[in-house]
């Protein structure tokens, strides 16, 4: 317990975020006195601070913590602004969610704003299309009034993918991402469906979304629905995606690309990173 509770303080430093006592107490089921005891004898390798712990010669981390919350309350507020008008022209959209570093509180202004969709079955591609339009819109009117959006829809899949991947996918890893977001639409689909896998449901009572749930005065508009236009869309569109992120990576490699009729993946290597981590704690 002790080495993957370094470990878990390590891997949340490393990455940039100031890990609150509070999140430590939830995840290793252990009461707030008990996990200070403990943390006392690691005191030769942590800072603690105002409810939030390091490792040593991190302590910087302290005075960012409060820009990142911030900057992270400003990337929602925009967001809820964006999806509003997203879903007013799509009504493929089953859940759509801010998940990532944003979710976490820990944005830094560098840091996109991951964006986590799920679609109807055989509409996707459709949906991304209208999607990536409208946020390149949107990026441009904000470098206009100075005003940083950057979107990135990271982890989208249709509902048949969904099921899939929440079906069979049991790591602590998975079932904390799956659980912080913050959820604009769509909250009683999603928590129906998680509820179904084991892992998720035993750290829901721990780690809960945040639900906005955007309600709609009219229903999105669902111009385009053809089966055979998503699979020419994802065949063009894939295509698009993939070879940017192979001329972006030619510079700065950071990320990888998985794209499917029914999913798009953008799984950057702080990502793989973390998820190596993770793997090696023995929290549940």
């Amino acid at each position: 317990m002790l080495k993957d509770l370094y470990l878990l303080i390590k891997i949340s430093t490393l990455n940039g975020y100031a890990i609150s006592l509070e999140e430590l107490s939830n995840l290793f089921q252990m009461e707030y006195t008990s996990l200070i005891q403990k943390l006392n004898s690691l005191k030769n390798f942590l800072t603690i601070k105002d409810g939030l712990v390091v490792i040593k010669g991190h302590e910087k981390l302290f005075k960012e913590k409060n820009f990142r919350f911030k900057n992270s309350l400003l990337y929602i507020k925009n967001t809820k602004i964006f999806v509003k008008e997203l879903l007013k022209r799509d009504k493929n959209i089953l859940f759509i969610s801010v998940c990532g570093s944003t979710a976490y509180r820990s944005a830094k202004a560098s840091d996109d704003i991951d964006i986590f969709l799920i679609a109807k079955k055989g509409r996707l591609w459709i949906t991304l299309l209208k999607a990536f339009f409208m946020a390149r819109v949107y990026r441009l009117k904000g470098k206009i009034k100075g005003i940083n959006l950057p979107f990135c829809f990271s982890y989208v899949m249709d509902e048949e993918e969904f099921e899939k991947e929440f079906s069979s996918n049991t790591s602590f890893f998975f079932a904390r991402e799956a659980l912080t977001l913050d959820i604009l639409y769509g909250h009683e689909f999603y928590l129906k469906k998680i509820k179904e896998n084991k892992a998720i449901l035993k750290l829901l009572n721990k780690v809960k979304p945040r639900i906005y749930n955007i309600k709609l005065e009219d229903e999105g508009k669902d111009i385009f629905s053809s089966k055979f236009l998503n699979k020419l869309i994802f065949f063009l569109l894939g295509k698009y995606v993939k070879l940017k992120a192979i001329i972006k990576n030619l510079k700065y490699p950071s990320f990888s690309v998985i794209t499917k009729e029914g999913k798009l993946l953008l799984e950057s290597d702080k990502y793989k990173f973390l998820r190596s981590f993770y793997s090696k704690l023995e929290v549940f």
